[in-house]
């Protein structure tokens, strides 16, 4: 079933990006413009077919590094390629015209109204970036800071500018390789 999501498409972390997705009928929900497949329910609640009953778990920065190893050994939805957002990912998931939850509810319901991690380093900090779902906005938080996690599998399609151009370089040079 395709659920439809009115919108504008936003770059960076302006966010505001999904015009539809399909229900995979597991839990998760496939964004048709950037292909990823998001958990319906944050880590910690479970799917009942409509909503997401339960408590969001709260981690550190530090249970951070290591909770996508951690959540993969159980398969959820048949997959075990699941990881932590980054920002610009997490930003495609929020509504500008929803208000607390700053999210369409039919796609992601009973999502706590707080913010969530990235694995998004703020540079020359020990901070990751945050994604607030009630208010709004972007924040960074350290290692005393506890937030839920709502996972995200499938190809990265955003890479931060510098490893754009390596990638881009990098490509380039296979094709010269492959002209010789």
């Amino acid at each position: 079933a395709t659920v439809t999501v009115t919108n504008s498409m936003g770059t960076g972390v302006s966010a505001g990006t999904m015009s539809a997705v399909t229900d995979n009928g597991d839990g998760t929900v496939t964004d048709k413009m950037t292909k990823s497949v998001w958990m319906r329910c944050s880590i910690g609640q479970d799917w009942d077919g409509v909503h997401c009953v339960g408590e969001a778990t709260l981690y550190t920065l530090e249970q951070l590094a290591t909770l996508a190893d951690e959540f993969n050994l159980d398969g959820y939805a048949g997959n075990d390629d699941w990881r932590v957002p980054n920002l610009p990912e997490l930003a495609t998931i929020t509504e500008r015209t929803c208000k607390k939850p700053r999210l369409n509810e039919t796609v992601f319901p009973d999502t706590p109204h707080v913010a969530y991690w990235t694995t998004m380093r703020k540079p020359m900090t020990e901070f990751n970036y945050v994604m607030h779902f009630g208010e709004g906005g972007v924040d960074s938080q350290g290692d005393d800071y506890r937030a839920p996690v709502r996972m995200i599998r499938g190809e990265k399609w955003w890479f931060p500018p510098s490893v754009r151009k390596m990638r881009e370089e990098m490509a380039a040079e296979e094709s010269r390789s492959e002209d010789k």
